[in-house]
């Protein structure tokens, strides 16, 4: 089915805030627990984040309850989704984080974005083949934006920082990211002229983060 483009939109990431000791919640395997504040979803590309276990429950010693930390290879870690996932079911069990997370804000005057998932396929020759036989090789995420100019504009802050951002692609009114990814700003273009609205452009390159994460679909 078509999809209308003036529904889409684009947000991009902030300065990174601390948390503490948020709850999360879990799915009906009880192997993926995500953070419950979903303002709270993306987690900073290299902050420490700290997972814990309930313990006991809350006795007079422990108001909060008795929590010891989970250690990091008990489960995998996906920033971009504020999520975290063990290989076996964690059957009642209750985990909260603390970490710092990047709040999201709408790219405000962004009319046009494109974003391009491309791999360097490898070619693999052999005797006696007519056919190309190939293999996937590394992955990138290359695209653009374009949106009118503001005076405060947080892409060229982060542009002159060399700070990666988030950046998320919705194509319709879902509360959904089609795409969501860690980017490096590699071109801001503002162009003005007499005739015209003064306008910005941003092309960007994926960057991974400190688990070697670049991007997540919706």
């Amino acid at each position: 089915m078509a999809i209308s483009g003036y529904k889409a939109d684009i947000f991009v990431s902030g300065e990174a805030i601390p948390f503490e000791a948020e709850s999360m919640m879990t799915n009906t395997e009880e192997k993926e627990f995500v953070i419950s504040d979903r303002s709270k979803r993306v987690w900073d590309r290299v902050a420490f984040i700290t997972v814990e276990r309930l313990l006991d429950a809350e006795d007079e010693e422990n108001p909060d309850g008795l929590w010891i930390v989970v250690p990091e290879n008990e489960y995998e870690l996906n920033r971009l989704e504020g999520k975290i996932t063990f290989a076996e079911e964690q059957e009642g069990q209750l985990f909260r984080v603390s970490g710092e997370y990047v709040p999201l804000t709408n790219v405000a005057g962004a009319y046009e974005y494109t974003f391009t998932l491309e791999s360097d396929n490898q070619t693999i020759p052999a005797f006696h083949s007519a056919q190309m036989n190939r293999v996937q090789g590394k992955k990138d995420v290359t695209g653009s934006i374009a949106k009118w100019f503001t005076t405060s504009d947080l892409f060229v802050d982060n542009f002159h920082k060399g700070k990666p951002v988030v950046l998320e692609f919705y194509t319709d009114e879902s509360d959904i990211p089609a795409v969501k990814l860690w980017a490096l700003l590699s071109t801001v273009e503002v162009t003005a002229s007499q005739e015209a609205v003064v306008e910005e452009s941003i092309e960007f390159e994926a960057v991974a983060d400190k688990e070697g994460r670049v991007i997540s679909f919706g």
